[in-house]
Order: structure tokens, then sequence, then C-alpha cells
């Protein structure tokens, strides 16, 4: 007897499970989570550029794009994350690799910084004030330790300098 009262329950819940009810809700439920999938890359995600040119035209319209732009020393990537309202574009640099450089900067790969950048300066690393993150801190401290070094190590011919002023 209590085989059949299972039985019975288990029919009940799968009868449940294909009601036209269930149906509709799972179709709901899955045509939203296609449309936010698609939705956050259409509207958030930034679409690659492959050359700096596209990144240099996405900037004038702060267009969501990012980029590899290389020269001798360094590997960075530029991502435009969009206007902020002021008519400058938020650019997040983040250095990638450095190709050629001091031992004390090797902690810097990977690190970001968020700059505002506008259609004049479209390359952010060579004017760091206007920038704010982790990479721009630590690139300031190891120039001012660069700079402590280069004095210590020079104090003689700068003090010289000094007394003939």
């Amino acid at each position: 007897m209590a085989k059949k009262g299972v039985s019975n329950r288990i029919e009940s819940e799968i009868k449940k499970l294909y009601s036209k009810q269930a149906m509709i809700i799972s179709a709901i439920v899955i045509v939203i989570g296609v449309g936010v999938y698609f939705g956050y890359f259409y509207f958030y995600a930034a679409s690659e550029c492959s050359n700096i040119e596209c990144y240099e035209n996405a900037l004038n319209g702060c267009n969501k794009v990012w980029v590899l732009n290389e020269d001798d020393t360094y590997v960075w990537k530029y991502e435009i994350l969009g206007d902020n309202n002021k008519g400058i574009c938020d650019v997040e640099v983040e250095l990638i690799k450095i190709k050629e450089g001091k031992i004390d900067a090797e902690g810097l790969e990977r690190k970001t910084m968020v700059c505002n950048v506008n259609t004049n300066n479209k390359y952010p690393e060579k004017d760091m004030i206007s920038c704010s993150g982790v990479l721009r801190e630590e690139f300031q401290e190891i120039i001012i330790d660069r700079m402590h070094d280069y004095i210590l190590q020079n104090l003689g011919e700068i003090s010289n300098k000094l007394k003939q002023i």
C-alpha cells in the first residue's frame, strides 16, 4: 500500500514538471538569461581593436574598445571604459609586459591605473598626472627610489655644483 502512495506522488510531481505553466516559466527564464548575456556584451563589454589607429578613432567618441600598444620597452593594454561626463574618456591602462628595463620595475606587470584621456593626449602613460591607481603609485615609488639612489651616488658632484651657484 505504501508503494502505491509513493508512486502516485511521483506521478503527480512529474505531471507538474511537464505542465504548461512550468514550460512557459522555464522558457521565460531562458530568454531573460540569454538576453542578459548578450546585452552585457553589446552594451558593456569592450571590443578588441586590431591596431592603434582603431583605438585613436574610438577615443574620439569614447567608444568601448581595447588595444595592445607595444613600444621598445613596454607592452600596454588600453581599454576605453567610457565618458566620465566631463567630455573626457576614462581609459584603464594595464602594463602587460616589460620588455626592457631595470629589475625593480618587474613588479609592475599586470598592474592597472585609470586615466582621464582627451583627444590631445592619446597615450595615457606619457602623462600620468591624470591617472590614479596602483600602477601609477608604484611607478612613482620607483622613480623616487631611483632619484634617491642617484642623489646618493652623485652627492659630491651635486654639492660642488651647488657651491658654484
